[in-house]
């Protein structure tokens, strides 16, 4: 289950050291680029526009993988904070916590790498349905 996403984790290992709002800088400049660069794809051929799209998608993706895996051990110094984490209820607590976020962040990579395939493959069900 984790192949995938890790592998697109290490092919955009330089995206894992931005911060958030670098990234969202990063994600709606290369959507404004998408933006003039679909109008001369399309003047080619309209159906060259859901495939390109596709490429861009998996960009996102990779992204995301790549912050998702680098990830950090969130460190508590607030005292009460501190007793809950020590607790055995708040390391059962994060536990949960973890497996939940990795299942959660799966389910979303496979049903947007399931996005992208379709993007890259809604041109063939174009030409068969036509």
């Amino acid at each position: 289950m984790y192949y995938l996403p890790k592998l697109l984790a290490e092919k955009f290992t330089y995206f894992g050291k931005f911060s958030i709002f670098g990234i969202w800088t990063i994600s709606f400049a290369s959507m404004i680029l998408f933006a003039f660069i679909a109008s001369p794809i399309a003047s080619l051929n309209e159906l060259l526009v859901a495939p390109a799209f596709s490429i861009y998608l998996i960009f996102v993706l990779g992204i995301v993988s790549a912050k998702f895996f680098s990830r950090k051990k969130i460190i508590l110094t607030g005292p009460v904070a501190v007793r809950i984490a020590a607790s055995d209820a708040g390391e059962s607590a994060a536990k949960v916590g973890k497996t939940i976020s990795e299942i959660i962040f799966l389910l979303c990579f496979y049903f947007f790498l399931f996005g992208c395939v379709f993007f890259a493959l809604s041109p063939l069900l174009f030409w068969a349905y036509t």
